[in-house]
């Protein structure tokens, strides 16, 4: 049985298991790390977040399903690395 939690990202609400949050959380941790330190860092940091939220609404079953720790590889994968 795995542990799910629900998580606001952009104003949406999803359901998220346990091992993909903790990768999620820790790549958003990674982009706040890096833009926070630029001007217009925290504009930046909610348009990604934004964007992830659309990614993760194109999924068929979003409304339906659970995240998976797939799913957000997947993600990362299109969105790129912090750095």
């Amino acid at each position: 049985m795995e542990k799910s939690i629900k998580i606001n990202i952009a104003g949406v609400i999803f359901h998220i298991n346990d091992d993909a949050y903790e990768l999620l959380r820790d790549y958003l941790q990674s982009v706040t790390n890096r833009l926070n330190q630029i001007p217009g860092g925290s504009e930046m940091i909610d348009d990604i977040e934004g964007r992830i939220a659309e990614l993760f609404q194109s999924k068929p079953s979003w409304q339906t399903a659970i995240i998976s720790k797939e799913e957000v590889e997947e993600m990362i994968s299109t969105m790129g690395s912090p750095e």
